[in-house]
């Protein structure tokens, strides 16, 4: 969850050299290789960023379906998820900011697509609401298992895939408690809204 540089640097990286290409006497084709490869990796950076924007998407609209769930419980349930998920929506935003750049988004490119896609909550929200007070009975049953199924899957990434990446690091003793003490005072937090 945290990393220090004052216990190991445990960060390694990759580098690729390019390695000079055999001069051949029909210098344009060999361009052309290059200009193709070039384009290939650019293609494949932008597949990757938009599948980014869409997953996010995706992702923000289930988180405003789970706050009009939270809501309709009950309005301490509602404000300790809508915390939980702003909380974990900083983290979450800044990693795909990272990808986007990466994938040959400018800043100003990322933010306006960022703020895009943090707008489909507020339609999962809408949504949500709407199936709230639509009165309809099977609608009703399954909006109330919102909550439940998203719960589940904080718990299966933290339990699956947090957890056990954090087990596996290196650390010192005073990285390993300050990330229990985050992780309690998470779940504390939690306890008290609610």
């Amino acid at each position: 969850i945290f990393s220090s540089s004052s216990c190991h640097h445990n960060h390694h990286h990759q580098h690729q050299l390019l390695q000079p290409q055999k001069m051949k006497k029909n210098s344009s084709s060999s361009d052309e290789s290059l200009t193709e490869a070039k384009d290939s990796t650019l293609s494949s950076h932008g597949v990757n960023g938009f599948l980014s924007l869409f997953a996010d998407s995706i992702h923000n609209f289930t988180d405003g379906l789970t706050i009009a769930a939270a809501y309709a419980r009950s309005t301490s349930a509602g404000i300790s998820t809508t915390i939980a998920i702003f909380l974990h929506e900083i983290p979450h935003e800044m990693g795909d900011y990272a990808v986007l750049i990466k994938a040959g988004f400018t800043h100003p490119q990322v933010l306006k697509c960022q703020f895009l896609t943090a707008g489909a909550a507020f339609c999962g929200t809408f949504l949500g609401l709407l199936l709230q007070s639509s009165g309809n009975y099977f609608l009703l049953k399954a909006f109330k298992l919102i909550l439940p199924f998203s719960a589940g899957g904080f718990i299966y990434l933290a339990l699956a895939s947090i957890v056990p990446e954090v087990m596996r690091e290196k650390r010192c003793k005073s990285q390993a408690a300050i990330q229990f003490l985050v992780f309690t005072s998470g779940i504390l937090l939690m306890t008290v809204l609610e």
